[in-house]
């Protein structure tokens, strides 16, 4: 669920990484300020430099508002390591030329929004 919503949101528009916020905001009735948005815009395309993936850094911080610091510090290396299991890479260049072919971004935010939902469901016993 969280990853159809996620692409539903990236297709209309949104960030790569505002779009996981928006997808868990609505799945999981979380409130973020507007402000959160922004600062996420801020951080789109491998935190502006080609860097680690936005969509995992979002994915982050969407475990912090959920679980709060210290568990979803226990949560990010869960999170963190099933992608990189799956995708064998953690960079946005990387993870676009591997999925460059497989329907691009929007596939990548899909599945790495279904592995965060598991995750979070895992950790809350659903």
């Amino acid at each position: 669920m969280v990853g159809m919503t996620a692409l539903k949101y990236f297709r209309s528009g949104c960030s790569c990484s505002q779009c996981i916020l928006k997808a868990c905001a609505e799945v999981y009735g979380l409130k973020p300020e507007a402000s959160c948005y922004n600062m996420l815009g801020a951080i789109s395309n491998g935190l502006g430099i080609g860097s680690t993936c936005s969509v995992l850094t979002a994915g982050i911080m969407v475990l912090g508002l959920i679980f709060g610091e210290n568990a979803a510090k226990r949560l990010r290396l869960k999170f963190m390591s099933e992608a990189s299991k799956i995708y064998g890479s953690l960079s946005c260049p990387a993870l676009g030329r591997l999925m460059s072919d497989k329907g691009g971004c929007g596939k990548l935010i899909m599945e790495i929004g279904d592995i965060l939902e598991n995750i979070i469901n895992d950790a809350q016993g659903r």
